[in-house]
């Protein structure tokens, strides 16, 4: 519940229980191609919730690849933490104008980024009952986009 203090749980005033920070916000989501950026945009809309070092969101993204070439990402509103092992996930719950590469027979994508970073990437995921990035993935690239992409994205990440 909210008091003009802060956020409080069950009652329970302590400094060491409270809720400290507390972020809800939007930003402006843009597409990265790793070889050539030349793409323009009908929609660009961000999301997200920070709780602590706690980051989850969503993406509502439809582009027109033009002249960009290369493997495509998509930013994130923080950089993720720099701990090994430290990741940033998440997936497409909707996706329109790929052309899905030959063999991986799904239209899902998961997203997968690295530590410290402030991207996410997509892959298709090798099947339609794959939930996973397992050794028959394909990341998302230029070829397989189009004049007219839209991904409706879910992600989750720690940050520092």
């Amino acid at each position: 519940r909210m008091t003009p203090r802060g956020l409080q749980f069950n009652g329970d005033t302590s400094s060491d229980n409270a809720l400290n920070d507390y972020e809800e916000g939007s930003y402006t989501p843009v597409v990265y191609y790793d070889a050539t950026n030349n793409h323009t945009y009908g929609e660009q809309l961000g999301r997200y919730t920070k709780i602590g070092n706690s980051v989850s969101g969503t993406i509502v993204i439809t582009w027109d690849k033009q002249a960009s070439s290369g493997q495509v990402g998509f930013s994130l509103p923080f950089t993720s933490a720099s701990d090994s092992g430290t990741r940033t996930s998440g997936y497409c719950t909707y996706q329109d104008g790929l052309d899905i590469p030959s063999g991986q027979g799904s239209t899902h994508l998961i997203l997968y980024g690295a530590n410290n970073s402030s991207a996410i990437y997509a892959y298709f995921v090798g099947g339609t009952n794959n939930s996973e990035l397992g050794t028959s993935s394909t990341q998302l690239n230029a070829t397989a986009t189009s004049s007219q992409n839209t991904l409706r994205i879910a992600f989750q990440y720690r940050t520092a």
